[in-house]
């Protein structure tokens, strides 16, 4: 398997970069309001020409369940003119999220129905601009309605399955999910999560894009957010599980995306970001995973 190393974008990591001290195939950049500033960041006269031309990762597009999804195809084709041909994005992606307002009936058919409506939508969209269209899971907290039936394993397969998008897989919020899932039936472990996932996706496993991998803290008894820690060994042994089996559904190429600390003013506050951990971190995975 041809396994890519991106990382979200940082001070801490174009430092790392400069000097010399890691190597990265992809830069992912942060949310929709911060990528037109990071654009111009990451091709300034006083960079390395090695750091410059180094590929994009465009993932915080509004949520599938955000009017403004469809909008922002425009955004971006503005954009496109200001983005190295060899930079542009191979894919974007957007959080399979809604919102309480969003579905009108809370029946899973129509939560469905609507979903794969905007789903087909917004894939036309963004293919015109050269794009795959990628829907990333979201975590699940325990809460009922449309927040549960969206985190089902089954569901994310139905809507991929139906439209045709292809899927970020964010390990994090897999390991969140999966826990509250399992709260309520322990029968739903992660790896059980996985599998029944991976076998309603079918026998070919291409769908799967990219993998965004971080630590996430689960406290016993409150909603964990997903804030990007670093990565453990639980974490690392999680990846080795997802990537065997992808590998066994014929997946020929991935992207693994580091999360730690940034992406963008919010998670940086959140998760100040180590220099050190990043650069560990990332030489871990390449020199586990790395092809």
């Amino acid at each position: 398997m041809d396994l890519k190393i991106g990382c979200n974008n940082s001070e801490e990591l174009i430092s790392l970069l400069i000097n010399g001290e890691c190597k990265v195939d992809y830069i992912k950049l942060s949310f929709q309001n911060e990528i037109r500033e990071e654009i111009y960041e990451l091709d300034y006269p006083g960079l390395p020409e090695t750091v410059k031309r180094i590929p994009l990762l465009i993932h915080t597009l509004p949520d599938v369940g955000d009017r403004r999804l469809l909008c922002y195809a425009e955004e971006l084709r503005k954009l496109k003119g200001r983005i190295r041909l060899e930079k542009w994005p191979r894919h974007v992606a957007s959080h399979l999220w809604l919102g309480d307002d969003w579905c009108g009936s809370p029946e899973e058919d129509n939560i469905k129905k609507n979903v794969i409506k905007v789903l087909k939508c917004a894939k036309g969209a963004f293919e015109k601009l050269g794009c795959d269209f990628l829907i990333e899971n979201v975590p699940y907290h325990g809460q009922s309605g449309w927040a549960k039936t969206i985190s089902s394993a089954g569901f994310l397969a139905d809507v991929i399955n139906s439209t045709g998008v292809k899927l970020l897989l964010i390990l994090g919020h897999l390991k969140i999910t999966s826990h509250y899932l399992s709260s309520q039936s322990k029968a739903v472990t992660r790896s059980a999560y996985l599998k029944e996932l991976f076998k309603k996706l079918g026998r070919d496993l291409r769908c799967v894009r990219e993998i965004h991998v971080s630590g996430a803290y689960i406290p016993n008894e409150t909603p964990s957010h997903h804030r990007h820690f670093q990565l453990e060994e639980d974490d690392y042994e999680l990846i080795y599980e997802v990537l065997s089996r992808l590998k066994k559904g014929r997946l020929e190429s991935i992207i693994v995306t580091l999360e730690y600390a940034g992406t963008g003013k919010k998670y940086r506050a959140a998760t100040p970001c180590d220099p050190i951990a990043l650069r560990e971190q990332l030489k871990e995975l390449r020199s586990r995973f790395g092809s």
